[in-house]
């Protein structure tokens, strides 16, 4: 297929190897997730990581951010 896109498989036992997915599905959201103009979370998101809608504001997704964020500090992410 032309246009489809490689999904690397996780090892689920592999404590390390979920931290750094972790991290690395954080680092692709932030910052540019942060509402700074209308506050919340920036939840329109194309694959390649740009951003297609920053009106639109959904709670489960405003509370994934706030989950997947408070894990990533936890795990000894940046503050």
């Amino acid at each position: 297929m032309k246009n489809s896109t490689y999904i690397h498989s996780i090892n689920l036992q592999n404590k390390e190897e979920l931290k750094r997915q972790i991290f690395k599905t954080l680092d692709f959201y932030y910052p540019t997730c942060m509402g700074y103009e209308k506050g919340g979370y920036i939840n329109g998101f194309l694959v390649d990581g740009s951003v297609n809608d920053t009106a639109t504001k959904h709670l489960v997704a405003t509370i994934r951010y706030i989950y997947n964020f408070s894990i990533g500090f936890i795990l000894g992410g940046k503050s």
